[in-house]
This record gives C-alpha cells, sequence and structure tokens, in this order.
C-alpha cells in the first residue's frame, strides 16, 4: 500500500464512522419531532381556541359595559327630585298675593 492509499483508507474509515453518528443524530432528532408534532398541533389548535374565545369575550363585556352606561343614564335622567319641605314663612311667602292686590286673611271664629 502506498502513502496515499493508506491516508484515503484512514479518512473513509473516520468519515464512515462520522457519517454513521450524524445519521443516529439525525434519526434521532427525527423521532424527538415525530414525538413532538401532535403535541405542537394540540398547542396551536388551543391558541385559537383561546384567540376566538378572548375576542367573544371582550366583545360581551364591551357590549354589557355600554348596556349599563345607558341603563345608569335613564335612571338618573328619571329620578325626581325629592321634595323639599318649607318653612311656614316661605309657604306664605309663596301664597302671598302680588304687590298691590288686596291681602285676604282668613276669619278665625
Amino acid at each position: 500500500m502506498t502513502k496515499t492509499s493508506s491516508i484515503l483508507q484512514a479518512l473513509n474509515d473516520s468519515s464512515i464512522d462520522r457519517i454513521a453518528s450524524d445519521l443516529r443524530i439525525i434519526r434521532g432528532s427525527i423521532g424527538a419531532c415525530r414525538m413532538r408534532a401532535p403535541l405542537l398541533q394540540l398547542a396551536i389548535t388551543l391558541l385559537l381556541a383561546h384567540m376566538y374565545l378572548e375576542t367573544k369575550t371582550t366583545a360581551l363585556v364591551g357590549g354589557l359595559e355600554v348596556a349599563s352606561i345607558k341603563f345608569l343614564n335613564s335612571v338618573a335622567e328619571r329620578r325626581v327630585e325629592p321634595q323639599r319641605t318649607l318653612t311656614p314663612g316661605q309657604v306664605s311667602a309663596q301664597l302671598a298675593p302680588a304687590a298691590g292686590a288686596p291681602r285676604m286673611t282668613a276669619n278665625r271664629a
């Protein structure tokens, strides 16, 4: 054997070992991907479901907020102010005839 052929043989032996090692690593990676693929599909499905439900919930809460504000505004508009208690002087001032008109007094027997 010549020196060149022995070097090529050594390179071939080591490269075959490297290729075999790389193939084992790739085979293990592919197996791991096969095991992870269903979990990834499940995660994507759950993420899409979460986004859908979040959108619907946000719209529902927004609608409830608008409805509650409209309800409170209508209640506030319809609320009647409580009647205030008048003193006797205020009552007589309101009942007093206009200036210049004769006052009528009640006769007490």
